[in-house]
């Protein structure tokens, strides 16, 4: 029975407690909660509404409880809410959550509504880590321009996991040329056991991306007579590319 509602009658030294479910109905009772008990009890309550009466005592209670992030959890977790509500909880969660709160931070990247979408892209650039990235890989679409904080987060430790499939590759590269990641794509643009799409998309990159080292890894694909077509044609193109920007930005004086 899941615990939605729960109302705490303040005392001096004993307090009652009691949570409702959506129906209503008793979920939790305990009508005598020692003081020093009371933090510990709603800290192991799943996120839910807390309510409290009116007294001098309501306000550090409210900022202990606060702390624990149990109505930012509950609003995040209640699709009826307004947007601007769910991304408030999640900004929430982002200054006083821990790593309980990855698995409903990546729920929310795939919300309907793309500011929930990018609120949680942004909490979670915060908390990092294999999770994030592990999810970002099962994704089926990735909204590149909500997901970016998140991305700029994850990637430099992605090692091209985030380049195989065509939504991944186009939420990813736009990072990756943004962030300068030339080591990264001359990694995968090389990589001869590579999937070839994820080469084609790094060796296009590089010649947008330019620089030596862009360069002397196009030029080294172009001259291994070994390679796959598509994949030197698709390197003489970046490598021309690579070429007429460095010329002209020469003749420019830049």
């Amino acid at each position: 029975m899941a615990i939605l509602y729960v109302g705490i009658d303040l005392a001096k030294n004993m307090f009652a407690v009691h949570g409702v479910d959506e129906y209503g109905k008793p979920a939790l009772v305990r009508p005598k909660v020692a003081r020093d008990k009371l933090h510990e009890r709603v800290a192991a309550l799943p996120p839910c509404t807390i309510g409290m009466e009116a007294c001098s005592g309501v306000h550090h209670w409210a900022r202990l409880f606060g702390d624990l992030g149990h109505a930012a959890r509950a609003a995040l977790a209640d699709p009826r809410h307004p947007v601007a509500v769910r991304c408030e909880a999640i900004r929430c969660l982002a200054e006083c959550g821990d790593a309980k709160d990855s698995n409903a931070l990546l729920q929310a990247l795939g919300d309907v509504d793309s500011g929930v979408r990018a609120a949680a892209s942004a909490a979670l650039a915060r908390l990092g880590g294999e999770p994030v990235l592990q999810h970002l890989e099962r994704s089926k679409s990735v909204d590149g321009t909500a997901l970016r904080p998140v991305l700029r987060a994850v990637l430099p430790k992605a090692d091209g996991r985030l380049l195989a499939s065509a939504e991944q590759r186009q939420a990813a590269l736009p990072v990756y040329l943004e962030q300068r990641e030339v080591a990264a794509l001359v990694r995968h643009a090389t990589a001869t056991d590579g999937e070839a799409a994820a080469r084609l998309s790094a060796i296009a990159a590089l010649g947008r991306l330019g620089g030596e080292a862009a360069q002397t890894a196009l030029q080294g694909i172009l001259a291994n007579k070994s390679e796959d077509g598509a994949i030197r044609a698709i390197a003489f193109k970046s490598l021309r590319r690579l070429e007429r920007r460095t010329v002209n930005r020469v003749a420019s004086g830049g």
